[in-house]
């Protein structure tokens, strides 16, 4: 056997070797490709289900604006204006049943307690406001007594 039939045989050998794992590899890939495509069609499953789904709330939202742009509804203006012209139309009579009443002195003294509530009047940051510069103090010491009974 010569050196050349050597190198032959031996080029032989590893040709057979190359191509069995060329083979191998082959079987690898595809089965890998496979397990992807079943993965992409779980995947693809999913995007049409959320595409149908989007779709149907997209029409139901076009639905909807189509039906507030396109019907005629009554403006917050026209509904509030009986009602303002009713309150005004009340208001005399409400006005002249308030002034005829007597004040009775535990009526008064309630609005006083709800007007200054603390002996030491409204507080701004912890001080008293007329301390802190937020309110300025009153210009007469008179207690405040209600302007309608006066």
């Amino acid at each position: 056997m010569s050196a050349a039939e050597a190198w032959s045989i031996a080029a032989s050998i590893v040709s057979v070797v190359l191509a069995v794992l060329a083979i191998i590899l082959s079987i690898w890939f595809f089965i890998l490709a496979k397990n992807s495509e079943k993965d992409v069609a779980g995947s693809l499953a999913k995007i049409e289900t959320q595409a149908e789904s989007l779709q149907k709330l997209n029409a139901r939202w076009m639905d909807r604006l189509t039906r507030f742009v396109t019907e005629e509804r009554p403006r917050p203006a026209e509904e509030s204006i009986p009602q303002l012209i009713a309150i005004l139309a009340q208001l005399p009579q409400t006005l002249t049943a308030s002034l005829t009443q007597t004040p009775q002195r535990e009526t008064q003294e309630q609005l006083v307690q709800v007007r200054f509530p603390h002996q030491t009047g409204h507080r701004f940051r912890g001080k008293p406001a007329t301390q802190s510069g937020a309110i300025r103090p009153p210009l007469r010491s008179k207690p405040a007594t209600p302007l309608l009974w006066g």
